[in-house]
């Protein structure tokens, strides 16, 4: 088993059809989860990458900046 995400898996994660490269990437972009293009402009992702950045969504905090903070880290203690 390949550790890259298939066509199909891509269209399962991103809700966007194999022949829509540019709306698979705006969709990982927009999710904050890194990817590489190949020579036809096509996203690859590893299922590595993908379960990493889903676990770092899961475990930061929005600041009220927008950064991401680690979960239990108190700002207003540091003050």
């Amino acid at each position: 088993m390949s550790n890259i995400i298939s066509k199909a898996d891509m269209f399962k994660i991103t809700g966007c059809k194999c022949n829509d490269p540019e709306g698979q990437k705006r969709s990982l972009k927009a999710n904050g989860i890194p990817f590489s293009v190949n020579c036809k402009g096509e996203p690859l992702l590893t299922w590595t990458v993908y379960n990493q950045a889903l676990l770092t969504r899961r475990t930061s905090t929005p600041a009220a900046n927008g950064d991401k903070l680690p979960a239990g880290f108190n700002l207003a203690a540091a003050s």
